[in-house]
């Protein structure tokens, strides 16, 4: 893990940056640990589906690079594992237009993101086909598409597992959120949040609870999701596709 991650050989004699340290001894390897001991446990149990696991993270903080070193841990193990992100589910360019049109004074649906920018059936057949173990396409989304505005993927370029999945990692920075009831005072504090808030039902019902196992990661300080955000949105900028501006990103 530590020479994927460094493209480095490493030997007795080699030494990792200390932060990259700190993610791969303390956060990567636990995890993996946990979430490996979930398939033991679970064929041990005579279950013949595979594992899934809800990662839950903020925006930003590197859910996909955990995923990643995850995917190798897994496979290196003999094991079969499949990804799948809240990101690849989100509506297409023109229903997402079409979602803001409708709900034109709630500035929480002009932009892909918050609940109700997903396609709900997309993901439930998908989560379902790879916990099946049957042999299934994952969906991709473009967030470079239309200016950084986003549009899912064509269907060609999907990516399709050769063997039937082990475990499934479902990631995403809503992962696990539920409903607050309907007179909570917290809902008045942004235009638009009750919008939100009642579709996240459908998330609870559809995909939150197909989850065998969850991992969660916080953070103190919320603020930096923003900074993560804007980051990303230049060094995509800087290789050359097309991202959103400051701007957008502060909207967003």
């Amino acid at each position: 893990l530590a020479a994927s991650l460094t493209n480095t050989p490493i030997n007795e004699t080699s030494t990792l940056d200390p932060a990259l340290a700190t993610r791969v001894y303390h956060l990567y390897l636990p995890i993996y640990f946990f979430a490996r001991e979930r398939v033991r446990a679970h064929k041990a149990a005579g279950f013949t589906g595979a594992v899934t696991i809800g990662l839950s993270a903020p925006q930003g903080c590197g859910k996909t690079t955990l995923v990643d070193a995850l995917l190798e841990l897994f496979e290196a193990d003999g094991l079969v594992p499949a990804a799948v992100s809240f990101d690849d589910f989100y509506l297409e360019g023109k229903q997402q237009d079409a979602l803001a049109a409708e709900h034109s004074t709630n500035p929480l649906l002009q932009v892909r993101g918050n609940a109700g920018t997903h396609d709900m059936e997309l993901g439930t057949e998908t989560l379902r086909a790879l916990t099946r173990r049957e042999a299934a396409a994952i969906p991709r989304y473009d967030k470079a598409a239309r200016s950084g505005r986003g549009d899912r993927a064509p269907k060609a370029t999907w990516p399709r597992l050769k063997k039937p999945a082990d475990i499934v990692l479902f990631e995403g920075w809503m992962n696990g959120f539920a409903p607050l009831p309907s007179d909570s005072a917290v809902l008045s504090q942004h235009a638009g949040l009750n919008g939100v808030n009642e579709r996240l039902g459908d998330y609870e019902a559809k995909w939150h609870g197909k989850m065998d196992a969850w991992v969660v990661l916080g953070l103190e300080d919320v603020s930096s999701v923003y900074g993560w955000r804007l980051q990303a949105e230049r060094a995509m900028a800087a290789a050359g596709r097309p991202g959103m501006s400051d701007a957008q990103v502060a909207d967003f």
